[in-house]
């Protein structure tokens, strides 16, 4: 899928970015002024995952790709505190199943699977994931 940055002044499309080949945008993006990049929600194509993915905001290059959760993100904001929210809205899938999980359980160490809607919060820096609540 393709995103674009419109020049309000004018109402044209200024530039337009694709997200990653094995991936499509699914919400919103957030510009994180401290990295002059812009975090963009994106969901894989092949098991639904939700990813954060930065792009240079001089040239629209990928700069990172950062797995958030099981199920797809919708939203990414920044909290008054400087941490990184991502909003999912999805049941969590693994393989192409449901998983019957409680909200936010912890699967392994490193990895949440989420049911149903939550707010995950991040370290803005490393985007470790800090903790997750329903809603």
């Amino acid at each position: 899928t393709n995103g674009a940055e419109i020049d309000l002044a004018s109402g044209t499309v200024a530039r337009t970015f694709k997200s990653p080949d094995n991936a499509f945008f699914y919400g919103h993006a957030v510009f994180d002024t401290e990295a002059d990049a812009l975090l963009t929600a994106c969901m894989r194509y092949k098991n639904r995952a939700g990813h954060l993915v930065g792009y240079d905001a001089r040239d629209y290059k990928i700069v990172s790709d950062d797995y958030i959760c099981s199920g797809p993100v919708h939203d990414v904001q920044f909290t008054p505190t400087g941490e990184l929210l991502a909003a999912t809205n999805e049941v969590g899938w693994t393989e192409g199943k449901p998983l019957p999980v409680s909200l936010a359980s912890l699967r392994s160490k490193d990895e949440w699977y989420l049911t149903g809607s939550a707010l995950v919060f991040f370290d803005r820096v490393t985007k470790k994931r800090l903790r997750a609540m329903p809603i």
